[in-house]
Order: structure tokens, then C-alpha cells, then sequence
């Protein structure tokens, strides 16, 4: 299955402690997936330093229209 292929938004706000991790957020960055997001919304999420900086090294974060953290 290719699961969520045509996914553009992700809206995992406020999902709670523990639930975005820095480790996650490595990952979503490292998919084919990133590439194809225009929205992004991740507050209320405890991301940190090393969560921003996994979104700042994505190479799709550039397609991101709106990004909230």
C-alpha cells in the first residue's frame, strides 16, 4: 500500500506530551512524503530544539506554505 499518498496538510497539534518527537519529526523529514506537504501544524507539541532543527534539515520544508510550531 502506498498509505496517504496524495496527503498535503498534516495537522497533529496539541496530540500531547511525548506524542511529536524530535525522533518523529527526523522521520516525517526524511520521507518522500515531506516533499508533497503544504501544511504543517505542530503546536501545543513539546518539539524542542532538536525537533526544530529536524524540520529546519528537511529537504521538503521548502514546499511548506504554513508552518505552526
Amino acid at each position: 500500500s502506498n498509505g496517504l499518498p496524495a496527503l498535503d496538510w498534516l495537522n497533529v497539534e496539541g496530540t500531547g506530551k511525548g506524542a511529536i518527537t524530535a525522533c518523529g519529526i527526523r522521520e516525517l523529514a526524511a520521507s518522500p512524503r515531506m516533499a508533497r506537504l503544504t501544511g504543517l501544524m505542530l503546536g501545543n507539541n513539546p518539539i524542542g530544539d532538536d525537533g526544530a532543527a529536524a524540520l529546519a534539515d528537511a529537504a521538503g520544508a521548502s514546499t511548506l506554505r504554513e508552518l505552526q510550531v
